[in-house]
């Protein structure tokens, strides 16, 4: 069974963080501020961490504007779950005070995590057609070709070429449903072979071609049946927590200093 998408999301890198917040060290003059969530600021030095940190576990890993803003909005994400951790004053529960200061952040981060997770956890209910719908999909495999933009209008356009006269950027499959991480390609799953739509992720829309479908064979659902329901309910419960996160991000002070970041490329 797949982690849960949760933890992956609201909890990655979480070993850099003692640094990036309450027991960060002196600033050097220089170190300019990025960005501001809720006044409180974010260091160049702090990104430089992150990018560090990402080149180092990930060989494949390049610096674009693309993955840039990316690394910027994971930062600031984690701002929000800190200070969300902090207005819940997880900070001064038995747990934090026995824990190693250095190691603070991860603590109200976990916390929170825990707190939420069971919240959403609880509003997370799975019906028999949801199951059956889920089954259905592990009939067939699907082979996709994709393009990615930041502008939707541009993606639109194209939607009434020749699919054969598009310059197609990634082709990804023949893919089933169970292993795909994305949840724009599961949302795309659902394309009958040979069509097109344009889907988004975050702030990035995509062109997504359903080349072609494909049977796959998949145990008696007698089998798996617990197993499906686990993971729509895990799903359920990381589309709530992706929305609660976006909720709080939404009611936030959020500055950008976007002509430093141009020295590295943002927004290009």
């Amino acid at each position: 069974m797949k982690k849960k998408i949760l933890y992956a999301t609201l909890f990655c890198t979480s070993v850099l963080l003692a640094s990036t917040f309450g027991c960060a060290k002196s600033r050097e003059p220089s170190d300019k501020i990025i960005a501001k969530v809720n006044n409180d600021p974010i260091y160049a030095s702090d990104l430089k961490k992150e990018l560090a940190l990402k080149t180092k576990t990930d060989p494949l890993f390049k610096i674009t504007p693309y993955t840039l803003e990316n690394e910027v909005d994971n930062i600031i994400n984690k701002r929000l779950l800190i200070q969300e951790a902090l207005k819940l004053k997880l900070d001064r529960t038995k747990r934090f005070v026995n824990t190693i200061k250095t190691f603070w952040e991860q603590t109200l981060m976990r916390d929170l995590i825990l707190a939420k997770n069971k919240e959403f956890e609880a509003k997370a209910t799975v019906t028999k057609g949801e199951i059956k719908n889920y089954y259905n999909k592990l009939a067939e495999k699907v082979t996709f070709k994709i393009i990615k933009r930041k502008n939707r209008d541009v993606l639109e356009r194209m939607l009434g070429i020749d699919k054969n006269l598009i310059a197609w950027e990634e082709t990804v499959g023949p893919v089933g449903y169970e292993d795909i991480n994305s949840g724009m390609l599961q949302t795309a799953f659902e394309l009958p072979e040979g069509e097109i739509g344009v889907f988004k992720d975050r702030d990035t829309y995509y062109l997504v071609y359903a080349a072609k479908r494909e049977p796959a064979s998949a145990p008696p659902i007698e089998k798996i049946y617990s197993r499906i329901e686990t993971e729509i309910k895990e799903k359920k419960q990381n589309r709530a927590a992706r929305e609660w996160l976006k909720d709080i991000k939404d009611k936030s002070k959020i500055e950008l200093n976007k002509e430093f970041l141009k020295t590295y490329g943002f927004g290009e």
